[in-house]
C-alpha cells in the first residue's frame, strides 16, 4: 500500500529522531493496531489504550505536524493517485486520524491510523469514532453496502437517489451518513449522467448497454460500478429517455 510505505519512509526523517522513550509509545501502538487489523478486530473494545503524559503527548503532536506536511505536499504532487479513503470522489488533501488522537494520543503518527481524505470527509468525521471492525484500508464496505434506484419523475426527468443497506451495523451506518455520502453521490452521477446520455443518443438499446459496459469495465468504486449497473438494469428507462432527448435535437435543428 503506497500511503503505507511513504508514511513509514517519512517516519525515518522525523519520528526517528524522537526520544527512545517516545519511539517505544509508538513501537508499541504500531505492532497492536496492525495486529487488531489483521485479525479484522480492530473495535474500541479489543483496543487497549496507552497512558502517556503531557509532554510525551506535546512531541508527538509537533512530530504529527512535520509529518502532515510532508504527506499533503506528496498527495499534491500525486493528485490522481491518491483519492479519499472514505468517499472516493476526490483527492485526498488531508489526514484523518482514524482513531481520533484526541482520544488515542498514542496513535498521532501510528502509520495505520493516518487516512488519506478529502477535506469534506475530513470535515464531516471530525472526531467520530467508529465501533465497528472497519478500515478503510483492510476492510472493504461489501458492495451490497448501497443501493440505487433509478426512476422516472413526473415531469420525465431521471431520478437517482442512493441508500444505505438497513442491516448495516449501526455505528458503521451513523459513520456512513455522518459522511453524507448518498447525497454526494447522487450529485456525482446526475452530472455524469448528462455526459453519458449525449454518447446514448440516437442509438439502438443493444448499442447503449454495449457502451454502459464498456464504461463500467475500468471502474474501481462501489458507488460508481452500481451507478452503470443500474442503469443497465434500468436500460428501457435511461432509453425512452434518451429517444425524447433525440427527438427534442431533430425539432431544434429543423426550425
Amino acid at each position: 500500500m503506497r500511503h503505507i510505505k511513504h508514511i513509514e519512509h517519512c517516519h525515518k526523517k522525523y519520528i526517528n529522531k524522537l526520544p527512545e522513550e517516545i519511539q517505544k509509545i509508538i513501537d508499541k501502538s504500531k505492532i497492536q493496531y496492525k495486529d487488531l487489523l489483521d485479525k479484522e478486530k480492530l473495535n474500541i473494545p479489543t483496543y487497549s489504550k496507552i497512558n502517556i503524559d503531557k509532554e510525551h503527548k506535546q512531541s508527538l503532536e509537533n512530530a504529527y505536524n512535520r509529518l502532515r506536511h510532508e504527506l499533503i505536499k506528496k498527495y499534491k504532487q500525486n493528485n490522481d493517485g491518491y483519492h479519499c479513503a472514505y468517499c472516493s470522489l476526490d483527492s485526498s488533501q488531508q489526514i484523518d486520524h482514524f482513531l481520533p488522537k484526541q482520544e488515542y494520543p498514542e496513535l498521532t503518527v501510528v502509520c495505520y491510523n493516518l487516512v488519506p481524505v478529502c477535506s469534506v470527509c475530513n470535515g464531516h468525521k471530525s472526531s467520530y469514532l467508529v465501533k465497528y471492525n472497519y478500515h478503510p484500508f483492510y476492510n472493504k464496505l461489501f458492495p451490497e453496502y448501497l443501493t440505487l434506484k433509478i426512476e422516472k419523475d413526473k415531469f420525465d426527468s431521471i431520478t437517482f437517489k442512493y441508500e444505505l443497506n438497513i442491516s448495516l451495523d449501526k455505528s458503521l451506518k451513523d459513520f456512513l451518513v455522518r459522511l453524507d455520502l448518498c447525497s454526494r453521490y447522487e450529485d456525482k452521477v446526475r452530472n455524469k449522467f448528462i455526459n453519458i446520455t449525449r454518447t446514448l443518443i440516437g442509438i439502438s438499446k443493444e448499442a447503449s448497454i454495449d457502451n454502459l459496459r464498456t464504461m463500467n469495465e475500468p471502474v474501481n468504486y462501489e458507488w460508481e460500478k452500481l451507478f452503470y449497473t443500474e442503469m443497465i438494469n434500468n436500460i428501457d428507462i435511461i432509453f425512452d429517455y434518451c429517444q425524447r432527448e433525440y427527438e427534442k435535437n431533430i425539432k431544434v435543428a429543423t426550425h
